[in-house]
């Protein structure tokens, strides 16, 4: 998959679908906030995961946590969504 950064925000070329659907149903809801997508997202087919790296104590941002509600509203299972720490 490649990224490229547009006026600051990320867009996704060639992500295959349904996941396009999927980031676009995610995103949609949330307007303008575009910050708090997790750190990696990792796609094998039409299976994803969200991966979200943390050092130490470190607690989600508001945007972080707005992102995963939008996330668990559009249906994807809170399994998928995955927190790293460092310790």
């Amino acid at each position: 998959m490649k990224c490229q950064e547009v006026t600051g925000d990320i867009k996704f070329a060639d992500l295959p679908e349904p996941l396009q659907s999927k980031y676009t149903e995610i995103q949609e809801p949330r307007g303008s906030k575009k910050g708090g997508f997790f750190d990696v997202f990792v796609h094998l087919d039409d299976d994803f995961v969200f991966m979200e790296y943390k050092v130490l104590d470190e607690k989600p941002n508001k945007n972080e946590l707005s992102f995963i509600d939008a996330v668990l509203d559009s249906g994807v299972d809170m399994h998928q969504l995955i927190r790293v720490r460092r310790v």
